[in-house]
């Protein structure tokens, strides 16, 4: 069966909507399952369940049915950008936490406009990388949500290639000895794969409309 939405291919189970975005389901010959169900009082996940929605199928349905794709042989790029998107924010949040732990006390020096002497001020940074950390991990969640329509993932991908161009424009300040070198050159490649991911989405989603 089949999700007319989001155009990913699952075998018949005790389902009959999506479970990304709730559109009920359809046979490989065009049949929302939840009307074949109500129509031969078979449940999805019955054992019997495909011989009877088959044998229930019209003659012409049965002869002009396309074959379902064969099991792996389908990509579901929407998940994919997904699971990417999650994986990103992941980093983002560690990394923030990190830093947040590692630098919590910093040290700087202030000029006192009053006296004119320079006083030391120690800062806790703790606090301000743990709440930062939080928004991001919101707004990397809300992003992972919406890449479930193809909207967000027009909007993602534009934003993506903006970034992408934009680093190669200062390449030069990407690739730099040291760990920030190798931070950014990695980001560069992540933005790359997640665009490719993006688009290849939108693309097998216009096909399946086709």
């Amino acid at each position: 069966m089949v999700c007319p939405v989001c155009w990913t291919w699952a075998d018949l189970g005790s389902r009959t909507t999506c479970r990304r975005c709730r559109t009920p389901l359809v046979l490989a010959d065009g049949r929302r399952v939840d009307e074949v169900a109500a129509l031969t009082g078979v449940a999805p996940g019955s054992p019997i369940a495909d011989g009877a929605y088959a044998a229930a199928a019209p003659q012409w349905v049965r002869e002009r049915a396309p074959a379902a794709p064969a099991a792996g042989g389908t990509v579901d790029w929407v998940g994919l950008a997904r699971w990417i998107t999650i994986g990103y924010g992941i980093l983002l949040v560690a990394a923030m936490l990190v830093v947040g732990v590692v630098f919590r006390h910093i040290t700087v020096t202030l000029l006192d406009q009053h006296t004119g002497q320079l006083t030391a001020t120690t800062l806790n940074l703790g606090p301000a990388f743990t709440i930062a950390a939080l928004v991001v991990g919101a707004v990397m969640a809300l992003c992972a949500w919406l890449t479930q329509y193809a909207a967000a993932r027009v909007l993602f991908l534009l934003a993506d290639v903006l970034g992408i161009f934009a680093s190669l424009t200062n390449l030069s300040s990407v690739i730099q000895p040291g760990p920030a070198g190798i931070a950014g050159v990695l980001s560069l490649l992540v933005d790359v794969l997640y665009g490719g991911v993006l688009a290849m989405s939108l693309v097998a989603r216009s096909r399946g409309r086709s």
